[in-house]
């Protein structure tokens, strides 16, 4: 049986995880990370592998998604999407 991973995880042993910011205009979108769900509405703090690329898309009923590449996430990035309004009819 294994124990849970704690938070004094050496480097090497995986992925380091890093937190960056994701802000919307307007806000209330939520935060997809490649395509997957977060579960979380913007402004959110998300969990990034460290220097891998990401693309970050905010959606939200009524409007266009919003995207974002990030090639190089690091510690206290911020990503803002801005999501158009959708053509109605």
């Amino acid at each position: 049986a294994s124990t849970p991973d704690k938070k004094m995880r050496p480097a090497e042993q995986g992925p380091v995880q890093v937190a960056i910011l994701v802000v919307s205009e307007p806000t209330g979108a939520e935060v997809f990370i490649d395509g997957a769900s977060t579960g979380v509405i913007t402004p959110a703090t998300v969990q990034v592998e460290e220097k891998r690329p990401v693309v970050i898309e905010g959606r939200m009923s009524g409007f266009i998604p919003g995207t974002a590449k990030v090639e190089n996430p690091v510690v206290g990035y911020k990503v803002q999407l801005e999501l158009q309004k959708a053509a109605v009819g």
